[in-house]
């Protein structure tokens, strides 16, 4: 299992080619004390702006993408029967063209909402602008091959997933 959040932020370590571009292209007010990105600060400048959430995106997804082909590679050589990568941009990354699936992982807008205030704590407004951010229902619905309903517990999300394996 790769998860392409966990891939981009070990590409965005301070010295790196993103962790460079990413401090060129948006000042080093985006850094803390220890000259890392502060992802808070970041998040406040790409969510309000949606050229500079592409922006960002051009500069992290061509190597997070290149990270996993790589990988993918390697796996086949091992003739792993299963490579699965977690992400939330897999649509908008044309992951669906290197995948032989794409399964939709989906929980309510509620849900969505309560789960990320509590992890992440975020504020409404943060969520509102990063779900404004993301591809529609139907959109997923009409571009994948599975569904996932993950509105209640993880055992439930478990039991389904390993149904699709089946």
């Amino acid at each position: 299992v790769y998860k392409a959040d966990e891939v981009a932020k070990n590409l965005q370590k301070k010295g790196t080619a993103c962790y460079d571009d990413i401090v060129a292209e948006f000042g080093r007010e985006i850094l803390d004390p220890e000259e890392e990105l502060d992802r808070n600060k970041l998040a406040e400048i790409i969510f309000s702006d949606p050229q500079k959430l592409q922006r960002l995106n051009q500069i992290v997804h061509p190597a997070v993408r290149e990270y996993l082909l790589s990988h993918i590679e390697e796996e086949r050589k091992k003739q792993t029967q299963y490579m699965i990568i977690e992400a939330a941009l897999l649509l908008e990354e044309g992951y669906d063209e290197i995948c032989n699936e794409i399964w939709y992982i989906y929980a309510s807008e509620e849900v969505r909402k309560e789960r990320l205030m509590r992890s992440r704590g975020y504020g409404e407004e943060k969520v509102a602008q990063i779900m404004a951010s993301q591809l529609s229902e139907d959109v997923f619905r009409s571009r994948c091959s599975a569904s996932v309903e993950n509105n209640r517990d993880f055992e439930d999300t478990m039991r389904q997933i390993g149904e699709l394996l089946e």
